[in-house]
C-alpha cells in the first residue's frame, strides 16, 4: 500500500478466502470509486491475482477486493494505492554557450534548463568531435543545471562539442542538440602601454565568485561608461561613469548582490561601444 513508481503493467494480489467462490476487484483513480475514475471492475475472478495494465504514468490508483459465495455478497476490503512510475525525462534545453559561439577566456559555464519530470541527475559530456566519439568528459553525477569546463586552450580551429541529458525513476531521456564552442583569448597588453584602439577585454576569472577583472583600452580621452546588465536588459551595476585619459584600466566587478546566471558588461567610450558576457556562479 502506497508504494510508488510502479510498472504500468503489474500483478495485484490478495489472501485467499475458503468460503468465497469468486471475487470482484474495482481499480481507480479515486478512493471513493465514482464514474469515470473506475478503469477495472471484474467480477468473475476465482483466483487471488489478476493483471492490470497497460496503465498511465504518474497516476495514482486505487484497489479494493469483495468476495462472494452462495450466501451473498461480502464486504470491500480495506482500500490500498499505488502510484505508476514517471514518464521519461524531457529533452534538456541549452542555453549557454550558444552554437558556434567563442570563449574568450580560459574557462567557461555551460548552462541549461531543467528537464521534467522528477530528475534525479543530469548527464553532461564534451567531446572534440559531434558524434562524440572523441569524449574528454564525463560526467553522470550532475544534480545542478550547469556544469564549469577549466583549462581550455586558446585555439581557433579546436571546437568544443556538449550535450546533457536527464535521468528519473524512469530512467534517462533523450540527448539535447549537441552544440559547439571554441576559445580563443589572447594576453592583456602591459598596463604601461599607450593603446593605439579601443578594446573591451573578456573578464576574468569567468565564470567567478563573487568577484571578477574587466580590462578594457582607450587609445584618447573619453566619458567612460562601464555598466553591468541583467539578462532582462535592466542595470544592476555601474562600474565606471567618468572621463578618463588614454591608458589601459581594469576594473573589479563584485557581484556579492547578483544572483546566478548570466550577465552583460558594455563599455561605452565616446562613440565607442562594446559589450560582453560574464557569468556568475554561487
Amino acid at each position: 500500500n502506497g508504494a510508488i513508481n510502479q510498472p504500468l503493467s503489474l500483478t495485484l494480489r490478495w489472501l485467499r478466502d475458503d468460503n468465497v467462490s469468486s471475487y470482484r476487484l474495482q481499480l481507480a483513480t479515486d478512493s471513493v470509486f465514482s464514474n469515470p475514475a473506475i478503469v477495472l471492475d471484474d467480477s468473475l475472478l476465482t483466483d487471488t491475482l489478476r493483471l492490470v495494465g497497460p496503465l498511465a504514468n504518474s497516476t495514482r490508483y486505487y484497489w479494493r477486493v469483495r468476495g462472494k459465495n452462495y450466501l451473498g455478497i461480502g464486504p470491500w476490503s480495506e482500500v490500498f494505492s499505488f502510484t505508476t512510475i514517471v514518464t521519461l525525462p524531457t529533452q534538456v534545453s541549452l542555453i549557454y554557450p550558444e552554437h558556434g559561439g567563442t570563449i574568450g577566456a580560459d574557462s567557461v559555464i555551460c548552462l541549461w534548463r531543467q528537464a521534467e519530470p522528477a530528475i534525479t541527475n543530469y548527464w553532461f559530456e564534451r567531446a572534440a568531435d559531434s558524434l562524440f566519439v572523441l569524449r574528454n568528459i564525463i560526467d553522470s553525477t550532475l544534480t545542478d543545471t550547469s556544469r564549469i569546463i577549466r583549462g581550455l586552450v586558446s585555439n581557433e580551429s579546436y571546437w568544443h562539442w556538449w550535450r546533457v541529458r536527464a535521468k528519473n525513476a524512469a530512467g534517462w531521456g533523450p540527448w539535447s542538440q549537441s552544440r559547439r564552442f571554441r576559445a580563443v583569448f589572447t594576453s592583456v597588453a602591459g598596463e604601461d602601454e599607450l593603446p593605439t584602439r579601443f578594446a573591451l577585454e573578456q573578464n576574468y576569472p569567468n565564470p567567478f565568485n563573487p568577484s571578477t577583472t574587466i580590462r578594457y583600452s582607450l587609445p584618447v580621452s573619453a566619458e567612460v561608461t562601464l555598466t553591468v546588465y541583467n539578462l532582462l536588459g535592466q542595470e544592476v551595476a555601474v562600474l565606471v561613469n567618468e572621463r578618463q585619459p588614454p591608458g589601459n584600466y581594469r576594473v573589479v566587478c563584485d557581484a556579492s548582490p547578483f544572483t546566478s546566471g548570466i550577465y552583460f558588461y558594455r563599455l561605452q567610450a565616446g562613440s565607442f561601444s562594446a559589450t560582453r558576457k560574464l557569468v556568475v556562479v554561487r
